[in-house]
């Protein structure tokens, strides 16, 4: 349906799509109202249940799970910034398979699709590596 169609995947983990999200507190990473109540943490939190957010133990494997959920309870990230974080990749899980449009996408010929995983690179090198992909020059 689209013949001259080029595609651009942006990759990353969700461990540091997470990690972005807290530390970049951008305005648009937000999903409904967020309470200020809850910033401040007095008991451990030892589960995402815990959080309100059960089904966000599958974003991640158990290293990462004990991992997020210590820098959690050292006071790194305030609670509802965390939770509003998660909400927002499992929502996007929700609307959109990952791995199933990779594997559409990976079936098309290699001019067609650009995968970059962003833990690799640099803003600047993932940046030239899109402009050159598509670059009207290339045959």
């Amino acid at each position: 349906m689209l013949p001259k169609a080029q595609f651009v995947v942006l990759e990353a983990p969700n461990r540091v799509r997470l990690e972005r999200f807290l530390i970049r507190n951008d305005s648009f990473d937000r999903i409904g109202q967020s309470s200020s109540a809850d910033n401040k943490n007095e008991n451990k939190i030892s589960s995402f249940a815990q959080l309100g957010v059960p089904e966000a133990v599958n974003l991640f494997s158990p290293e990462e799970r004990t991992e997020i959920l210590t820098q959690l309870n050292q006071g790194h990230y305030s609670l509802s910034d965390f939770r509003d974080r998660l909400k927002i990749i499992l929502e996007e899980q929700k609307n959109y398979d990952p791995l199933a449009a990779r594997s559409v996408l990976e079936a098309l010929p290699s001019t067609k699709t650009l995968f970059i995983d962003t833990t690799l690179d640099t803003p600047e090198s993932i940046s030239q590596k899109v402009m050159s992909f598509l670059s009207p020059i290339r045959l």
